[in-house]
């Protein structure tokens, strides 16, 4: 199963579209939060497969990215535990809970996002990633494909 992974688009419509074309035919897709706005939970929903994400700390409208949320696109708050192809997996926003949550070895792989930045490091044997973000706060656009098959991520420039 290959799992497409975003984070902090910002209501960057832009890349998120650009993402979301690249991530085609993928099995899931997983944003890790900083959505902002409902429309954007609205341009997740035209995926096609399952949508996972949480809630960062910049969400301008909660209650109504909840209610606006198409059927394919569930919301966590504030994190995701996940069974995807035979993977346990956690998503967070935030960095500070990425590290804790893999040392419980519980997960085969935590995302999170927030600090805008790709990063991809083991605690244990648990994958902590960040797959970069949309907004390019920092010059640079990026997402992640995760592989349950091999356990691998990959991490990409848009």
């Amino acid at each position: 199963m290959r799992i497409g992974i975003i984070s902090d688009s910002h209501d960057n419509m832009q890349p998120l579209r650009k993402a979301m074309e690249k991530l085609k035919g993928c099995d899931a897709l997983i944003h890790c939060g900083d959505l902002i706005a409902p429309f954007v939970v609205v341009e997740l929903g035209k995926f096609d497969g399952p949508v996972y994400a949480v809630l960062g700390n910049n969400e301008g409208e909660q209650f109504h990215i909840m209610r606006v949320r198409p059927e394919n696109v569930t919301i966590g708050k504030p994190m995701a535990e996940l069974e995807l192809g035979g993977k346990k997996i956690a998503v967070v926003h935030y960095i500070h809970f990425a590290d804790p949550l893999a040392l419980t070895g519980k997960y085969d792989v935590v995302f999170y996002g927030h600090t805008h930045k790709k990063d991809k490091h083991k605690v244990g044997e648990t994958l902590v990633v960040n797959p970069g973000d949309l907004m390019g706060l920092h010059g640079e656009v990026g997402y992640a494909i995760y592989d349950t098959d091999t356990n691998e991520v990959t991490l990409h420039d848009l």
